[in-house]
């Protein structure tokens, strides 16, 4: 397909601006940049655990392990984060023609495809994340791609709907939010598009397939058959109810990445010195 110059124009000046935030986060840092270092580490060395290095098994509770793999299959090749950035900025470039193209197949008109490419040259936080050790890039990118194989790719095709599923599964093992994707694409598709279900029941099958391994961990390391963690939002819950009862700036002794309390304009309320003194001291008994 030939692009027009405008187009051409267009990703170039996406393409430059993306690079120059690039260069400019390089020497950023993900809050969770460690603890997914950690994880890539002990992958590398046969557990998935972020304290390989310890006496005992530690396995992970908190994490899943999509991310942590696509680090070490780069690190176990390169052996230093700057390749990991270098491919995740590429990725960055791959969403942006991947969705330029499902755009394209929404309309014939340019207008779109110009005004999506305006926008997201602006839209600096996708390619800052390219820059760090964070999810966030690969996760977008795995959006995109599942949003390219249903819009563009042949539907019909197993091949196409295997793909599908692989794409899903890697996108739960990342982001396990998206866990019930998945099946309203699939009760969507068996509903409006019922004459295809067989394509539907070989994405989800798939899509099963590929979270069973981490589920089988699960029960083996944990006991509990699941294909999300077993810690994860509860911690974050437990950290909102406390916010605004702990003095600004605050960091406890015994978790200082989800211990770290920020202002926050939007609370009109203020404990006094004692009250906070005393909610410091349940804080830190919980912990």
């Amino acid at each position: 397909m030939l692009l027009k110059p405008n187009l051409i124009f267009l990703i170039s000046i996406n393409f430059i601006i993306a690079l120059i935030i690039f260069s400019l986060s390089l020497n950023s840092s993900f809050p969770d940049q460690n603890d997914y270092l950690a994880l890539a580490d002990g992958i590398l060395h046969g557990q998935f655990s972020a304290y390989h290095d310890l006496d005992g098994n530690y396995p992970n509770a908190l994490r899943s392990p999509g991310y942590p793999l696509f680090l070490t299959f780069i690190l176990a090749m390169f052996n230093n984060i700057f390749f990991v950035k270098l491919i995740q900025l590429s990725m960055y470039f791959c969403t942006i023609l991947l969705a330029l193209r499902i755009v394209a197949r929404l309309s014939s008109s340019y207008i779109p495809q110009y005004t999506f490419l305006i926008l997201s040259s602006i839209s600096i936080q996708i390619p800052y994340y390219a820059a760090l050790i964070s999810s966030e890039l690969v996760t977008i990118f795995n959006v995109i791609l599942i949003l390219y194989f249903l819009i563009n790719g042949n539907n019909f095709s197993v091949k196409i709907n295997i793909y599908t599923g692989v794409a899903f599964a890697s996108l739960v093992m990342i982001k396990p939010a998206f866990l019930l994707l998945p099946f309203v694409v699939f009760f969507i598709g068996i509903i409006f598009q019922r004459q295809h279900a067989k394509n539907y029941i070989i994405i989800i099958l798939t899509f099963i397939l590929g979270c069973m391994p981490f589920a089988i961990w699960n029960k083996v390391n944990h006991g509990v058959l699941k294909p999300t963690t077993i810690e994860g939002m509860a911690t974050i819950a437990h950290m909102g109810f406390w916010n605004f009862k702990l003095p600004s700036g605050y960091q406890s002794t015994f978790d200082n990445y989800q211990s770290f309390i920020v202002p926050d304009l939007s609370n009109p309320f203020k404990n006094s010195s004692a009250e906070e003194l005393e909610n410091i001291r349940k804080f830190e008994k919980e912990w």
